[in-house]
């Protein structure tokens, strides 16, 4: 299960991991990192919100068949045209983000992969007590 807070700094990570190790791109398009954190936030909160929206204080979680639909959500939230912004700049920004979703999603998916780890070597433990 992903809490806000974790998928928050998922997000984090995954604008870092995408601004270290993709300068090329960014470099190529001619902006900055402070420009690429700036479109990166906007596009992760855009993806929070949608993921996050119908969740009650309850269950403030998601599951792993939620963060497999992560793709989907990201495609919904890519810059759209807003008739000002021009087309290469809306396609460059999404390019951006294209590339750090797979982050984001290897991020999350680890992070459960770990949960899963931790409690079946927790279940293991106290099987192991039992008394032949």
């Amino acid at each position: 299960m992903i809490t806000k807070a974790q998928f928050k700094d998922a997000c984090k990570k995954a604008a870092i991991y995408t601004i270290m190790s993709h300068p090329e791109r960014i470099s190529d398009n001619c902006i900055n990192d402070e420009e690429v954190v700036a479109i990166l936030v906007r596009f992760y909160e855009k993806i929070f919100r949608k993921v996050y929206r119908d969740k009650e204080e309850s269950k403030e979680c998601i599951d792993i068949n939620e963060v497999d639909e992560i793709y989907v959500i990201a495609f919904d939230c890519l810059y759209k045209d807003d008739g000002i912004t021009p087309n290469y700049v809306i396609y460059q920004e999404n390019m951006l983000c294209l590339t750090s979703i797979n982050a984001l999603y290897e991020i999350l998916r680890s992070k459960i992969e770990d949960d899963y780890y931790e409690l079946e070597r927790d279940i293991d433990g106290l099987l192991n007590m039992w008394s032949d």
